[in-house]
């Protein structure tokens, strides 16, 4: 295929993992798009010509990504033959996230003619759709609510009262698009980091000033509405960064333009607030967003209770699961899977710590090799590309998002697609 159809398949790949819901067979998550990247890989091993440089890069990160995948199999290996294992459910899930996301970056490589613009109207189309489901909730059809909220998410609500899916929209915390207030902020901020990538690097035409402030302010204000922490850090990061390259790359006139509706939307915006919204619920979800502040000046003076729920200390909870599968198998970790009694009986699915979670699966081994792909691809686009290994890869999980994760990937093969093209 042309490079400009696996462009727009590509596009087609960013609206589904973004903008969709996952469906579920036989509890396997699957997307449109999954199918998407094995076509690309099929035509991958048809195609007689190819780059050199974006092949070779291709084979490296695969290299890296399956000697991950091949520690924490043999890591199974190990594990069954010490202890009896309760199911596979959790090693083939992983296997599966670790191959999408190794293809996304792949089909990101072909796609180098994929245009960022195309991200602004993805990010106020995911803003859209969020904001329904706090703003319009009484409106939403049953059929729509049922698409996006899974009949496992309910489940594992149950304890808060939620017996069927609209209940997950009539809780007090707002839940946003994917049922997880966390994830639904990290789904825009991912989109407007790579808006911040491509504006810095000069990817993609400047933005005017209504839609420049919607970028800037929407993700923080979506983050807030969510009382999602740790995702509120990073729209306020991405929010100043954004707003200072928008200003940076405009003419006078459009900065003008821009400090004018810097001014007037957000007072509109918010008599528009504070008419649409329980301000009781505005204002609990905020002072949750502003524990953060005191987990990070005194950590000390929290109760246990707050501790547990804290952006900041909950990851450390789960340090000893963590350290005693370390133990168990340091350089090519245990895998996966639990066990059906102690000693891993809990498992590796929530960690809250991706890090951790890869030094449990795959050891120290695994770790090298994550941390060299991270280095290699991302790291030269700038510190900022690195922050979802932090928030909310440390506090929460990224590498467990397969959506996010894939698109993530696949926007930096395209980047690096295009530094390959400006340098050939």
């Amino acid at each position: 295929m042309a490079l400009t159809s696996w462009a727009f398949l590509g596009l087609f790949l960013v609206a589904d993992q973004l903008l969709l819901p996952m469906f579920h067979a036989g509890g396997a998550p699957f997307k449109l798009s999954f199918f998407l990247c094995a076509l690309w890989f099929v035509d991958s091993l048809a195609r007689t010509e190819r780059d050199p440089v974006l092949a070779a890069d291709f084979r490296r990160f695969a290299f890296a990504m399956a000697v991950i995948i091949g520690c924490a199999l043999l890591g199974e290996l190990w594990l069954a033959a010490s202890y009896s294992v309760s199911d596979y459910s959790q090693t083939i899930r992983s296997v599966l996230i670790y191959v999408l996301v190794t293809l996304s970056f792949g089909l990101g490589l072909s796609a180098g003619r994929f245009r960022l613009e195309w991200l602004i109207p993805i990010l106020f189309v995911a803003l859209a759709l969020n904001f329904a489901t706090i703003f319009l909730k009484s409106s939403i059809p049953q059929w729509f609510i049922d698409l996006y909220y899974s009949e496992q998410q309910v489940m594992r609500l149950g304890d808060k009262g939620v017996v069927d899916s609209r209940d997950l929209l009539e809780m007090l915390r707002p839940r946003g698009l994917f049922s997880n207030p966390n994830v639904s902020a990290h789904m825009v901020n991912v989109i407007a980091l790579f808006i911040h990538l491509g504006l810095r690097w000069r990817r993609m035409k400047v933005p005017g000033p209504l839609v420049g402030l919607g970028v800037v302010v929407l993700p923080l204000l979506l983050s807030m509405l969510l009382a999602s922490r740790g995702e509120f850090l990073v729209a306020l990061v991405l929010g100043f960064l954004n707003f200072r390259v928008i200003v940076r790359d405009s003419s006078p006139r459009s900065r003008a333009r821009l400090a004018l509706v810097a001014v007037t939307v957000p007072v509109i915006a918010a008599i528009g607030l504070i008419r649409a919204i329980d301000m009781d619920a505005l204002i609990q979800n905020w002072d949750r967003v502003m524990t953060i502040i005191d987990a990070v000046s005194a950590p000390a003076d929290l109760s246990p209770d707050e501790q547990s729920l804290s952006g900041i200390s909950r990851p450390l909870l789960t340090f000893q699961r963590m350290w005693v599968r370390f133990e168990f198998s340091p350089l090519f970790g245990s895998g996966f899977s639990a066990t059906d009694g102690p000693p891993f009986a809990a498992g590796t699915e929530f960690f809250h710590n991706d890090w951790f979670r890869l030094i449990a699966t795959s050891g120290l081994i695994g770790l090298g090799a994550m941390v060299w792909i991270i280095w290699r691809y991302c790291r030269p686009l700038g510190w900022i590309a690195l922050i979802p290994f932090v928030l909310p890869g440390i506090v929460n999980s990224f590498m467990l998002v397969i959506p996010a994760f894939m698109f993530y990937f696949f926007m930096i093969g395209v980047m690096q697609a295009k530094t390959r093209a400006d340098a050939g």
